[in-house]
């Protein structure tokens, strides 16, 4: 089945940049940059800090941009931007590969994504897809840099195409701000908005378990989207969106893929059935003698169904923090040529200069 991860963005309303999430697989275009870049690319470290919903029924919690999922105004563009270094909007992202294809999928597919949480914020995230062609062109072509209009139509064109987690039923309560113990409350949006998914508001009980690769830390989920049967396109953008509950940040970043058409729902038009046609000289008779065995097809044994892969263990976590992840007390110290900074509650290991 596939599967697909992703990273966000960092605006001027940054106050600094901080690591934090990204969707690892298909590779996000953060991914890209730091897999070619990983000296100057953090792929998680793309934010924007927006105030809270300050309705005064309210209480601070619920202030968080996830208590209303998706209606935090966002500025940084569908994509994504690096606090300037990389802006992931544009289709060649500071001179990495934007038209490159990193997954071709079907109308009407179940697709798995993989995320890695570097700090677990907690709130709820989404899977966009938007059905402007036009709009989306502007996205992936390299020679051409969005505008902020274009940026805001595109972030609303992509709140319209949610792909609903509820829509697959091996998402289970994750669809669910209230069971899922999120912090949602009722009647916040998030209490019945069962297109978004849930982080549980005591933290994730997970870690890399073999599953797939974090980095030396950090937690990893994997979930499942269905896409539209009646949507294909030779290059668009899945855009993923998170809504954090334990800070005023959202986060958004892109994958470049391919929707192939579904296939042939109907049946094949048969022929009308008419009057036989005559025969244009009598048939030939058939000699005598011993009949003709019929003849048999070949049995072939059904193939057997492919097997998921096996993954890999994660390695062992490192005895140093290497460029961009978490450092300070109870995590060790940064390897060298690397600086533990940050603040307080999200230390990172930055190269030094």
């Amino acid at each position: 089945m596939p599967m697909f991860q992703l990273a966000v963005f960092a605006a001027a309303a940054v106050t600094s940049v901080q690591g934090h999430a990204f969707v690892l697989s298909p590779r996000s275009r953060q991914y890209v940059a730091f897999e070619s870049q990983p000296k100057i690319s953090c792929p998680h470290c793309s934010l924007e800090r927006v105030p809270g919903f300050n309705y005064p029924d309210r209480i601070n919690r619920g202030n968080a941009p996830f208590a209303e999922p998706g209606l935090s105004t966002v500025t940084q563009g569908p994509c994504g931007n690096n606090q300037g270094s990389h802006d992931y909007n544009t289709g060649g992202y500071n001179g990495v590969n934007g038209l490159q294809i990193e997954r071709t999928y079907t109308a009407g597919e179940v697709i798995e994504f993989e995320t890695c949480w570097n700090a677990d914020h907690k709130g709820s995230y989404s899977i966009r897809l938007c059905r402007d062609p036009a709009l989306v062109a502007k996205f992936t072509d390299p020679s051409y840099r969005p505008t902020q209009v274009e940026m805001t139509q595109a972030e609303e064109c992509f709140q319209q195409g949610i792909l609903p987690c509820h829509e697959v039923g091996s998402n289970g309560k994750r669809c669910d701000g209230v069971a899922m113990d999120s912090g949602c409350l009722e009647p916040w949006g998030c209490s019945t908005n069962k297109d978004w998914f849930y982080a549980p508001q005591s933290g994730w009980n997970l870690n890399n378990g073999g599953l797939g690769s974090c980095f030396t830390n950090g937690i990893y989920t994997r979930d499942s989207v269905r896409l539209p049967l009646d949507f294909s396109s030779n290059h668009t953008l899945l855009s993923w969106r998170w809504d954090t509950l334990g800070t005023y940040e959202l986060y958004t970043g892109c994958i470049d893929v391919e929707v192939l058409p579904a296939g042939p729902t109907s049946y094949p038009t048969l022929s009308p059935t008419g009057a036989p046609t005559p025969p244009t000289s009598a048939p030939t008779p058939t000699p005598s003698g011993a009949p003709t065995p019929p003849t048999f097809a070949p049995t072939f044994a059904p193939t057997p169904p492919t097997s998921e892969p096996t993954l890999s263990p994660t390695p062992p976590p490192t005895t140093c923090a290497v460029a961009w992840e978490s450092c300070g007390e109870g995590l060790g110290p940064c390897c060298a040529g690397h600086t533990c900074m940050g603040s307080v509650w999200d230390m990172m290991c930055y190269p030094t200069p």
